[in-house]
């Protein structure tokens, strides 16, 4: 059986791009590249086998398939494993770091009032000035009015839900700026790495005892 050559999808460099330079050590990073690299490289490895097995006048038809779908199916249990591990971890870490960008409770009641004050104030407001208010807001280190924003139901501030999110990722950006870079590079990789766990997946799907003898 001639395998296709495998998909630009499984490089190491889609994820790799993620954490260049001074973020080239984080070891959570450096486990999804290593689970790319080891799908790129076992998809070549059964392109090569294939081959192989193809210009072998030892094997059957028969024969050729069976041995290059037991390498398939090796191949494939380490590496589904090594994915599963790497996008686990990183999911944890994600969790950790979102748990770290939490918004803070509302310390008493007289916060609680002062909120309830300015939501009130920005139901009132126009879309463009509610959002100028609060942007400014957060570039100015002003969590008085930003958190009382974020920490309150949209529809108690006109927000919708898509404003909110946007909102309160620039507070992150803001606030936490080492934390949501790592989380923005993480989610990008693990995207990247799922794609390519799937990619892998239905390359060595294609490979069995009898679509390879047919």
């Amino acid at each position: 059986m001639k395998l296709p050559r495998p998909s630009p999808s499984l490089s190491e460099k889609l994820a790799s791009r993620h954490f260049e330079g001074e973020h080239a050590k984080d070891p959570i990073g450096q486990r999804l590249v290593d689970v790319m690299k080891a799908s790129r490289e076992a998809a070549e490895a059964l392109v090569v086998i294939a081959d192989r097995l193809e210009a072998d006048g030892n094997f059957s038809r028969q024969g050729r398939a069976e041995k290059l779908a037991r390498q398939a199916k090796a191949m494939s249990t380490e590496v589904s494993a090594k994915f599963a591990n790497a996008v686990a971890r990183a999911k944890l870490e994600l969790k950790k770091l979102e748990e770290a960008m939490q918004l803070p409770p509302v310390d008493d009641a007289v916060s609680a009032q002062l909120d309830g004050e300015m939501r009130s104030a920005l139901l009132r407001m126009s879309s463009a000035d509610r959002t100028r208010l609060v942007v400014g807001s957060i570039k100015a280190g002003d969590d008085g009015v930003a958190l009382a924003t974020l920490r309150g139901h949209s529809a108690l501030t006109g927000l919708s839900e898509q404003e909110k999110s946007t909102l309160l990722d620039a507070w992150r950006r803001a606030r936490f700026p080492i934390e949501a870079d790592r989380a923005e590079r993480l989610n990008k990789a693990v995207a990247a790495v799922e794609r390519a766990g799937t990619v892998f997946g239905d390359f060595v799907g294609q490979i069995s005892p009898s679509r390879s003898a047919a």
